[in-house]
């Protein structure tokens, strides 16, 4: 059964979230501040360390009211380059965008990160132009006319070239952060939000904390479904199930919640300790952690290194990130193009592919997935979004940390997916086997050794095709003869090869007379467990 959805109407209370991302000390928490009027526990780095560094070390929440539609929940993210896998955790959440920029300093590593990173999840972007109270006002509109061409300039490699960009404020009255109001309300009325209410019930929780008289107390975003007070739930990670005793949606209490909604959950009973990030879900729905998944991928153009199959990246999958050996694939080049390529099934034969190339959106003759093995479990809701980066990088790296993205297609929680998942996956690769002409034995037959030893099983390449060519020459267009083997050569080392079509006097002089190879190609299965020698060899 398909799940059905609910259309937002404008005649609803709709909430919506907009993250806040960009350059530490750009600013984003100040600006979250000055637009808020209720705050959550976790807003405003209030966390002991942050105020401690004077900076945001985790996700922020606040809120306001806009227009009597929307209640908007800003999710303030950390901008520090080691904290990348906090801010990749929490765009799952987003609708919308905001990326701070500080002009008195520009366009900084973490700032086009955060871009890159709205690149890849979004569509809806407002750049916030802050601090424009320190450049002096005598100068002021040249030189932020100045700033906005060449950022302008900049977004064009990306698709929001066209992004409208706002001047903010929280010191200087006169700029304020009005107009930033004014754009994200202009921003959600052009949107169509869509929530997904019929689904089981899929909670993120991003914070975990214990109140006297109410128990654990946690924290998050529904992603689906909904949730009504009294309703049972379970924390997949920790493998129990609680019930819901209270609800508040930013200190009001409600006695129900739904898709889209930041709710705080009352559940008496539970180590708040033990479940700091993670799911909450309707019972049942994640039994098992995941311990491999086939995720259709491509890669982020940005990431300037080569994104090489067997190499292990950091994997963001929700608000959890783990390591992960990568094996890329695409359909078999040799079948013909079908429409249904883009779906991934164990029915079908796919290529190894050694790297990982972009390739544009338009472009629907290449399509790459990949098969991630993961480093330790981890909970997988299906069609998810990841995102794989290479965070061994130095955090004061300019470079692009973000490998590349994809959609989460089917995931296996077998606890030995080497023996048990992997060889159901037919990827192959090519592989070639050669030997060398010894005579010709008449116009329709040639007999060729060193593919098999004197007393070795040759069952295994009986009706292979093959090529022969000269020394010199590897390809099959410039192949001499082509062939099948038809068995073993007598008792020797050697087979015979029935050619395609009787051999000429030419070609049989110039076998008698050089040096020709005889190639066999033939298909290699990557997870393949050979259980017996002498298996039948694919071509």
């Amino acid at each position: 059964m398909i799940p059905c959805r609910e259309l937002i109407t404008r005649s609803d209370q709709i909430c919506v979230n907009v993250g806040m991302l960009g350059h530490v000390d750009c600013g984003k928490t100040s600006l979250c501040m000055a637009l808020s009027t209720t705050a959550s526990t976790a807003a405003f780095d209030s966390n002991p360390q942050s105020k401690a560094r004077g900076i945001t070390l985790d996700l922020g929440f606040s809120a306001f009211p806009l227009d009597n539609k929307y209640n908007v929940t800003l999710v303030d993210c950390p901008g520090h380059a080691s904290l990348i896998r906090t801010v990749l955790g929490g765009v799952r959440i987003m609708d919308l965008m905001v990326l701070v920029v500080d002009v008195t300093k520009g366009m900084q590593p973490q700032t086009w990160e955060c871009l890159i990173l709205a690149n890849i999840t979004t569509c809806n972007l407002i750049i916030a132009l802050n601090k424009v109270d320190l450049i002096p006002p005598p100068i002021r509109p040249e030189k932020m006319e100045k700033f906005c061409s060449l950022l302008r300039r900049s977004l064009k490699k990306t698709r929001f070239g066209s992004a409208p960009m706002v001047l903010t404020s929280t010191t200087d009255a006169e700029i304020g952060t009005d107009k930033l109001k004014d754009e994200i309300l202009q921003h959600l009325n052009k949107m169509t939000l869509v929530r997904d209410t019929a689904s089981s019930f899929v909670m993120a929780i991003d914070h975990c904390f214990s109140m006297r008289g109410s128990g654990a107390i946690c924290t998050g975003t529904i992603i689906t479904g909904q949730v009504k007070l009294n309703d049972t739930v379970e924390f997949p990670k920790l493998q129990t199930t609680k019930k819901v005793k209270t609800m508040q949606v930013f200190r009001q209490p409600v006695d129900y919640a739904k898709a889209g909604d930041r709710v705080a959950l009352g559940i008496p009973g539970l180590d708040a300790k033990s479940m700091e990030r993670g799911l909450i879900t309707a019972p049942g729905l994640l039994p098992s952690a995941s311990r491999a998944a086939i995720v259709k991928v491509n890669k982020i153009p940005f990431f300037k290194e080569q994104v090489p199959s067997g190499k292990r990246f950091h994997v963001s999958i929700g608000y959890s990130t783990v390591t992960a050996q990568v094996q890329f694939f695409s359909p078999d080049p040799t079948a013909k193009l079908r429409n249904d390529d883009a779906i991934f099934s164990r029915s079908k034969e796919y290529l190894v592919e050694n790297v990982l190339e972009y390739v544009d959106e338009d472009d629907a003759s290449r399509i790459y997935f990949a098969l991630l093995v993961f480093d330790k479990p981890v909970f997988i809701l299906p069609n998810t979004l990841i995102i794989a980066s290479n965070l061994q990088q130095p955090d004061e790296t300019v470079a692009c940390r973000l490998a590349f993205q994809g959609q989460v297609i089917e995931t296996s929680q077998d606890k030995d997916v080497k023996k048990t998942y992997l060889p159901t996956l037919k990827i192959f690769y090519y592989k070639k086997k050669s030997g060398i002409v010894d005579r010709v034995s008449s116009e329709d037959s040639i007999i060729v050794r060193g593919f098999c030893q004197k007393n070795s099983n040759v069952d295994h390449l009986i009706g292979m095709k093959v090529f022969v060519h000269g020394e010199k020459s590897e390809e099959i267009e410039d192949s001499l003869v082509s062939g099948r083997i038809q068995g073993r050569f007598g008792q020797t080392n050697k087979v015979r090869i029935g050619v395609d079509r009787p051999l000429t006097e030419e070609q049989i002089h110039y076998l008698k007379n050089h040096v020709c190879i005889v190639d066999i190609t033939f298909k290699e299965y990557k997870f393949k467990i050979r259980t017996e020698s002498g298996q039948k060899l694919c071509q």
